[in-house]
Protein backbone atom coordinates (compact mmCIF):
# COMPACT_ATOMS: atom_id res chain seq x y z
CA UNK A 1 0.00 0.00 0.00
CA UNK A 2 2.82 2.32 0.96
CA UNK A 3 4.81 1.73 -2.15
CA UNK A 4 1.53 2.13 -4.25
CA UNK A 5 0.77 5.77 -2.85
CA UNK A 6 4.21 6.65 -3.57
CA UNK A 7 3.95 5.70 -6.88
CA UNK A 8 0.79 7.70 -7.04
CA UNK A 9 2.50 10.76 -5.51
CA UNK A 10 5.64 10.58 -7.78
CA UNK A 11 8.16 9.52 -5.65
CA UNK A 12 9.86 6.26 -5.07
CA UNK A 13 9.43 5.10 -1.65
CA UNK A 14 11.95 4.86 0.76
CA UNK A 15 12.74 1.27 1.95
CA UNK A 16 13.76 2.16 5.04
CA UNK A 17 10.47 4.29 6.04
CA UNK A 18 8.70 1.60 4.63
CA UNK A 19 9.81 -0.90 6.42
CA UNK A 20 9.41 1.26 9.40
CA UNK A 21 6.14 1.87 8.67
CA UNK A 22 5.37 -1.88 9.19
CA UNK A 23 6.96 -1.87 12.81
CA UNK A 24 4.89 -0.77 15.40
CA UNK A 25 5.10 2.22 16.94
CA UNK A 26 3.98 4.22 19.84
CA UNK A 27 0.74 6.63 18.76
CA UNK A 28 1.83 10.13 18.68
CA UNK A 29 5.84 9.59 17.51
CA UNK A 30 7.37 10.43 14.30
CA UNK A 31 7.45 6.19 13.19
CA UNK A 32 3.88 5.79 13.79
CA UNK A 33 1.45 6.83 11.02
CA UNK A 34 -2.44 5.76 10.73
CA UNK A 35 -3.61 5.14 7.16
CA UNK A 36 -5.46 8.56 6.83
CA UNK A 37 -2.70 10.55 7.55
CA UNK A 38 -0.12 8.56 5.36
CA UNK A 39 -3.15 9.16 2.62
CA UNK A 40 -3.11 12.46 3.56
CA UNK A 41 0.45 12.78 3.58
CA UNK A 42 0.96 11.35 0.04
CA UNK A 43 -1.94 13.48 -1.12
CA UNK A 44 -0.36 16.71 0.24
CA UNK A 45 3.15 15.86 -1.59
CA UNK A 46 1.59 15.07 -4.65
CA UNK A 47 -0.07 18.44 -4.45
CA UNK A 48 2.90 20.21 -3.47
CA UNK A 49 4.96 18.96 -6.17
CA UNK A 50 2.29 20.02 -8.67
CA UNK A 51 2.02 22.83 -7.57
CA UNK A 52 6.00 24.01 -6.93
CA UNK A 53 6.45 22.04 -11.06
CA UNK A 54 4.04 22.56 -13.38
CA UNK A 55 6.20 21.66 -15.78
CA UNK A 56 5.28 18.00 -14.54
CA UNK A 57 1.60 18.42 -13.77
CA UNK A 58 -0.91 17.01 -16.85
CA UNK A 59 -3.32 19.68 -17.67
CA UNK A 60 -6.20 17.20 -18.00
CA UNK A 61 -8.68 20.15 -17.32
CA UNK A 62 -7.46 21.64 -21.15
CA UNK A 63 -7.16 18.38 -22.50
CA UNK A 64 -10.64 17.91 -21.45
CA UNK A 65 -12.00 21.32 -22.70
CA UNK A 66 -10.02 20.37 -26.18
CA UNK A 67 -12.04 16.69 -26.43
CA UNK A 68 -15.82 18.95 -25.79
CA UNK A 69 -14.41 21.65 -28.12
CA UNK A 70 -13.91 19.31 -30.87
CA UNK A 71 -17.04 17.03 -29.93
CA UNK A 72 -18.98 19.75 -30.16
CA UNK A 73 -17.73 20.89 -33.95
CA UNK A 74 -18.03 17.19 -35.09
CA UNK A 75 -22.07 17.26 -33.47
CA UNK A 76 -22.02 20.42 -35.24
CA UNK A 77 -20.94 18.98 -38.27
CA UNK A 78 -23.35 16.48 -38.76
CA UNK A 79 -26.16 18.36 -38.16
CA UNK A 80 -24.91 20.33 -41.04
CA UNK A 81 -25.05 17.57 -42.98
CA UNK A 82 -28.02 16.06 -42.79
CA UNK A 83 -29.65 19.22 -42.89
CA UNK A 84 -27.65 20.07 -46.50
CA UNK A 85 -28.92 16.93 -47.42
CA UNK A 86 -32.72 17.50 -46.46
CA UNK A 87 -33.37 21.37 -47.25
CA UNK A 88 -30.46 21.88 -49.48
CA UNK A 89 -27.51 24.64 -48.43
CA UNK A 90 -29.32 27.45 -49.59
CA UNK A 91 -32.54 26.63 -47.74
CA UNK A 92 -30.56 25.64 -44.56
CA UNK A 93 -30.38 28.68 -41.86
CA UNK A 94 -27.96 28.62 -39.34
CA UNK A 95 -30.75 28.91 -36.22
CA UNK A 96 -31.88 25.08 -38.10
CA UNK A 97 -28.22 23.70 -37.56
CA UNK A 98 -27.95 25.00 -33.88
CA UNK A 99 -31.36 23.27 -33.13
CA UNK A 100 -30.56 20.25 -34.55
CA UNK A 101 -27.28 20.32 -32.79
CA UNK A 102 -28.99 21.30 -29.59
CA UNK A 103 -26.25 24.56 -28.98
CA UNK A 104 -27.37 27.96 -28.38
CA UNK A 105 -27.40 30.46 -31.50
CA UNK A 106 -24.11 32.10 -29.72
CA UNK A 107 -22.08 29.29 -29.67
CA UNK A 108 -22.49 28.70 -33.01
CA UNK A 109 -20.06 31.56 -33.98
CA UNK A 110 -17.80 30.80 -30.89
CA UNK A 111 -16.22 27.99 -33.37
CA UNK A 112 -17.41 29.31 -36.78
CA UNK A 113 -17.66 32.56 -38.60
CA UNK A 114 -20.26 31.96 -41.34
CA UNK A 115 -22.45 29.19 -42.71
CA UNK A 116 -19.98 28.49 -45.63
CA UNK A 117 -17.07 27.36 -43.01
CA UNK A 118 -19.27 24.62 -42.60
CA UNK A 119 -18.52 23.44 -46.00
CA UNK A 120 -14.84 23.57 -45.44
CA UNK A 121 -15.65 21.81 -41.95
CA UNK A 122 -16.75 19.03 -44.08
CA UNK A 123 -14.39 19.30 -46.73
CA UNK A 124 -11.66 18.80 -43.96
CA UNK A 125 -13.75 15.88 -42.85
CA UNK A 126 -13.63 14.22 -46.11
CA UNK A 127 -10.13 14.79 -46.40
CA UNK A 128 -8.88 13.29 -42.80
CA UNK A 129 -11.28 10.09 -43.63
CA UNK A 130 -10.28 9.31 -46.74
CA UNK A 131 -6.20 9.61 -45.07
CA UNK A 132 -7.14 7.47 -42.53
CA UNK A 133 -8.63 4.95 -45.26
CA UNK A 134 -5.50 4.57 -47.25
CA UNK A 135 -3.53 4.17 -44.00
CA UNK A 136 -5.24 1.35 -43.13
CA UNK A 137 -5.54 -0.17 -47.12
CA UNK A 138 -1.65 0.28 -47.34
CA UNK A 139 -1.53 -2.22 -44.38
CA UNK A 140 -3.45 -4.53 -45.98
CA UNK A 141 -1.61 -7.73 -47.37
CA UNK A 142 -2.80 -7.58 -50.42
CA UNK A 143 -2.12 -7.01 -54.37
CA UNK A 144 -1.76 -4.01 -55.39
CA UNK A 145 -4.83 -4.50 -57.90
CA UNK A 146 -6.70 -5.31 -55.07
CA UNK A 147 -6.15 -2.13 -53.32
CA UNK A 148 -6.30 0.07 -55.86
CA UNK A 149 -9.60 -1.79 -56.98
CA UNK A 150 -11.14 -1.21 -53.75
CA UNK A 151 -10.54 2.23 -53.23
CA UNK A 152 -11.98 3.37 -56.57
CA UNK A 153 -14.66 1.57 -56.33
CA UNK A 154 -15.50 2.00 -52.71
CA UNK A 155 -15.08 5.57 -53.32
CA UNK A 156 -17.62 5.19 -56.15
CA UNK A 157 -20.05 3.20 -54.53
CA UNK A 158 -19.94 6.04 -51.61
CA UNK A 159 -21.72 8.48 -54.36
CA UNK A 160 -25.14 9.07 -53.01
CA UNK A 161 -27.19 10.64 -55.77
CA UNK A 162 -28.91 12.28 -53.08
CA UNK A 163 -25.98 14.27 -51.84
CA UNK A 164 -24.86 15.43 -55.82
CA UNK A 165 -25.56 18.93 -54.83
CA UNK A 166 -24.28 19.11 -51.27
CA UNK A 167 -21.01 17.35 -53.10
CA UNK A 168 -20.95 20.04 -55.77
CA UNK A 169 -21.14 22.79 -52.82
CA UNK A 170 -17.76 21.66 -50.88
CA UNK A 171 -15.67 20.85 -53.84
CA UNK A 172 -16.66 24.22 -54.94
CA UNK A 173 -15.21 25.55 -51.24
CA UNK A 174 -12.26 22.87 -51.58
CA UNK A 175 -11.26 24.61 -55.29
CA UNK A 176 -11.91 27.98 -53.93
CA UNK A 177 -11.11 28.43 -50.32
CA UNK A 178 -9.48 25.42 -49.18
CA UNK A 179 -5.81 26.38 -47.75
CA UNK A 180 -2.77 24.71 -49.96
CA UNK A 181 -1.80 22.60 -47.14
CA UNK A 182 -5.19 20.61 -47.85
CA UNK A 183 -3.69 19.92 -51.23
CA UNK A 184 -0.71 18.56 -50.23
CA UNK A 185 -2.26 16.80 -47.30
CA UNK A 186 -4.38 15.24 -50.43
CA UNK A 187 -1.23 13.95 -52.57
CA UNK A 188 0.68 13.21 -49.23
CA UNK A 189 -1.27 10.70 -48.15
CA UNK A 190 -1.52 9.09 -52.03
CA UNK A 191 2.23 9.36 -51.83
CA UNK A 192 2.54 7.26 -48.21
CA UNK A 193 0.17 4.63 -49.68
CA UNK A 194 1.94 4.28 -53.16
CA UNK A 195 5.08 4.76 -50.62
CA UNK A 196 4.58 1.30 -48.91
CA UNK A 197 3.66 -0.67 -52.05
CA UNK A 198 7.06 0.20 -53.28
CA UNK A 199 8.96 -0.51 -50.41
CA UNK A 200 6.56 -4.05 -50.47
CA UNK A 201 7.98 -4.77 -53.87
CA UNK A 202 4.50 -4.37 -55.54
CA UNK A 203 4.59 -0.85 -56.96
CA UNK A 204 7.03 0.45 -59.63
CA UNK A 205 10.18 2.12 -58.53
CA UNK A 206 11.55 3.57 -61.28
CA UNK A 207 9.01 6.29 -61.49
CA UNK A 208 9.05 8.98 -58.76
CA UNK A 209 6.09 7.79 -56.33
CA UNK A 210 5.47 11.89 -56.19
CA UNK A 211 4.21 11.45 -60.03
CA UNK A 212 2.55 8.16 -59.06
CA UNK A 213 0.79 10.18 -56.25
CA UNK A 214 -0.44 12.71 -59.27
CA UNK A 215 -1.72 10.49 -61.74
CA UNK A 216 -3.81 8.38 -58.84
CA UNK A 217 -5.01 10.93 -57.06
CA UNK A 218 -6.09 13.34 -59.74
CA UNK A 219 -7.70 10.21 -61.28
CA UNK A 220 -9.95 9.91 -58.12
CA UNK A 221 -10.14 13.44 -57.87
CA UNK A 222 -11.71 13.64 -61.74
CA UNK A 223 -14.25 10.81 -60.85
CA UNK A 224 -15.52 12.63 -57.90
CA UNK A 225 -15.87 15.68 -59.93
CA UNK A 226 -17.49 14.33 -63.18
CA UNK A 227 -19.93 11.99 -61.24
CA UNK A 228 -21.02 15.78 -59.34
CA UNK A 229 -21.38 17.65 -62.83
CA UNK A 230 -22.87 14.74 -64.68
CA UNK A 231 -26.10 13.20 -63.56
CA UNK A 232 -25.39 10.07 -66.46
CA UNK A 233 -21.85 9.41 -65.42
CA UNK A 234 -21.32 6.22 -64.98
CA UNK A 235 -19.61 6.20 -62.03
CA UNK A 236 -19.24 2.87 -61.15
CA UNK A 237 -17.88 1.24 -64.58
CA UNK A 238 -15.48 3.81 -64.74
CA UNK A 239 -14.11 3.54 -62.11
CA UNK A 240 -13.64 0.09 -62.33
CA UNK A 241 -11.91 0.44 -65.81
CA UNK A 242 -9.96 3.18 -64.14
CA UNK A 243 -8.39 1.22 -61.27
CA UNK A 244 -7.79 -1.55 -63.68
CA UNK A 245 -5.59 0.83 -65.67
CA UNK A 246 -3.72 1.95 -63.09
CA UNK A 247 -2.88 -1.40 -61.28
CA UNK A 248 -1.62 -1.95 -64.58
CA UNK A 249 0.68 0.94 -64.70
CA UNK A 250 1.88 1.00 -61.29
CA UNK A 251 2.89 -2.81 -61.05
CA UNK A 252 6.52 -3.59 -61.40
CA UNK A 253 7.02 -4.29 -64.86
CA UNK A 254 8.00 -7.91 -65.61
CA UNK A 255 11.55 -8.74 -66.94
Amino acid sequence: VVAAFAHAAGNQPNPEVSGQLGQSAAPGSVEWLDTGSLIDLVLEVKYNTAMTHPEVRPDARQHGRESKRLALIERVLDAADSLFEEKGYDGTKISDICGRAEIAYGTFFNHFDEKRDLLRGLSERALRKLTEQLEVLAKQQASVERQIAYLFEEGAANLDPARRDLLGQIWTVTVADAPADNDRRFHAAFEKFLAEGVARGQVRGDIPVETLAEIVGSAFSSMTLSWVHFEDYPVRERAAATARFLASALAVPRT
